[in-house]
Order: structure tokens, then sequence, then C-alpha cells
């Protein structure tokens, strides 16, 4: 298989990344070092939430061991709870679906672990014959996360990185997280690197 095949070629590290993130970096360097450097089965980005209601998981301790709560399973009280000294979401580390892992990590997971991760049910949008475009959720799906494996390492570090570098998700055709926002975050991103190059070169 995929993880045999790794290992026959050497390959240490996967890299797993959101397709529909116009910013990710698939493997960035930074990253890979930060996890190396801790010697972690897994390391994952996170960005802090922009406000209780985003539609995103987020990194906190369940049972006493690391995990992603999804913005479905945590609720409303929780999701606005702030942290009395700085004023910020207690629940705030955004799970952006940026992770690396270690082929000896994920080897162990396909052996004893990936046949017990849980379902999480989701109320979504599903075309039908019935409904070609339903205008509310009328479908209940069960989905599996690779981020159910994370409470299975013996070490997880995580690194926080800036929304505007790192997140531009496409997830609607207007609005918000839609090919205009993402196309002004990629088009900002891009200037800002070129500002950086030109000071660097007047040094």
């Amino acid at each position: 298989g995929g993880l045999a095949d790794m290992r026959a070629r050497g390959v240490e590290l996967v890299c797993q990344v959101g397709v529909d993130n116009a910013l990710v970096t698939p493997v960035d360097a930074l990253f890979v070092g930060f996890q190396l450097a801790h010697d972690a089965d897994c390391a994952s980005k996170v960005l802090e939430k922009r406000a209780p209601d985003e539609r995103v998981g987020v990194i906190c301790l369940r049972d006493g061991r690391p995990g992603v709560t999804e913005y479905s399973e945590l609720s409303a009280d929780d999701a606005r709870r702030r942290d009395a000294a700085s004023g910020k979401l207690t629940y705030r580390a955004s799970h952006v679906c940026i992770n690396s892992f270690t082929r000896r990590f994920l080897e162990r997971m396909a052996r004893d672990v990936v046949h017990t991760l849980p379902f999480h049910i989701a109320h979504k949008k599903v075309p039908c014959v019935d409904a070609p475009q339903p205008a509310a959720p009328n479908a209940w799906k069960l989905e599996q996360f690779i981020f159910d494996v994370f409470p299975h390492a013996e070490r997880l570090v995580v690194l926080e990185v800036a929304r505007a570098d790192e997140f531009a998700p496409l997830k609607n055709a207007t609005g918000n997280d839609s090919p205009a926002t993402v196309r002004r975050a990629v088009a900002a991103r891009a200037e800002r690197h070129v500002a950086q190059a030109r000071r660097g070169a007047h040094r």
C-alpha cells in the first residue's frame, strides 16, 4: 500500500492540507522544522477564530488529550465563552486542516486505530431527485476526519499562524469565503511579499 511505498522510498513525513485553501503552502519548511524540533508525531497549524459562529473546528483538550471539536459539536455557550484575562474566545484555536504526520505514526494508526475512529454527524444540503438545489439541509451525513488520530499521538505540537498568510478558503459562491474574497487574499499576500522583497533589496 501507500505507506509501504513511502517506507521503501525513505519518506518520513506526510504533510496534509485542505484543497479549498488558496493560501496553503503544501510543504512548509518552517512547519516541518517545528515538528522535527519537537520530535512530534503530529503537528497542526491553527489560527485565531474570527468570531464565535465561524464554521471551523477548534483544537482543545478532550478528556485530557488533544483533539478537535467540530463547530457543529460545540455548544453556543462554549463557542461564545471568553477568557477573563485576555477577553479572547476560550476556544479560539481554529483547526484549518494543515497537518503533518510522521510516517511511523500513520503506520501505527493504520494498524491499530483507524477501525476505531468515530463518525461525526453533519446535517447538510445534498442535491437529490426531488430537490436538485435544496434550500435547507435535507440529509444527514456520517463523516470521518483525519484529526481524530490526534488523541493517539504521544506528542502533538500546534503552530499558530496569521490568517492573512495561511487561510483563504473557498466555500461559497458569493459573500465570505467566495472566489472574490479568495482573489483579494491571494493578491494581498503577493503584494506583501513584493513589498518585503523590495525592502530587502534596498538594505
